[in-house]
């Protein structure tokens, strides 16, 4: 089948405020905009704490996370019929950064969240 029609590619800009739990704020996002499914292309700003899941040669292990900035993110989340499931890749700044995914996390003032999307 081809598809000759173009394709709207969106991009959904979230601004969480203190004390905002991500994955929540990501899902009320969705729901909202009536986003099926959504790739996180960018984050901007500081997890006040959370919990990060990595891998280290070949043991799984967490790691917490208080006021740390995030340098890079990605993932890609689907939400139907109040099923929502996904996962978001962090990679963190400092001193011994990490590369995991974020189990839970609790934003700091301004922080930012790109969701690109179909529509």
């Amino acid at each position: 089948m081809i598809i000759k029609e173009k394709i709207s590619i969106k991009n959904l800009k979230l601004f969480l405020d203190e004390d905002d739990v991500i994955i929540d704020c990501i899902k009320q996002g969705m729901v909202e905009h009536t986003i099926n499914e959504c790739n996180v292309t960018s984050v901007n700003g500081k997890i006040k704490s959370g919990l990060i899941s990595y891998m280290d040669k070949s043991r799984f292990k967490s790691a917490e996370l208080n006021n740390q900035e995030i340098l890079k993110a990605s993932g890609n989340f689907k939400c139907n019929y109040n099923d929502f499931c996904g996962k978001l890749n962090v990679f963190t700044a400092g001193r011994k950064p990490l590369s995991g995914s974020l189990t839970k996390g609790i934003a700091q003032q301004d922080f930012e969240i790109i969701l690109r999307f179909i529509q």
